[in-house]
């Protein structure tokens, strides 16, 4: 979630506060798409269509999606480290 008020008030220059949470999303989208070409165009010079595959996937996010709903409140607290 967007802090944007909050920002604002502390002068904290964001994107989301320049231009707004909308375009500060179609800013990183924007940049997004040319970066998962590059890496898929890499990996298929270096390696195969498949590891292409798997590097775009992986730098758009798609490694994330199964955790989206389980993720949203934890139930579990992390123990405290002994050390």
């Amino acid at each position: 979630m967007s802090d944007t008020a909050e920002d604002r008030a502390e002068e904290i220059v964001t994107p989301s506060v320049r231009y707004g949470p909308r375009a500060a999303m179609r800013i990183a989208v924007a940049s997004l798409v040319p970066a998962c070409v590059l890496i898929g165009g890499g990996l298929v010079a270096a390696a195969r269509p498949v590891y292409a595959l798997v590097g775009v996937a992986g730098a758009a996010g798609c490694d994330r999606l199964p955790l989206v709903g389980c993720c949203a409140e934890p139930t579990t607290t992390i123990p405290p480290s002994p050390f």
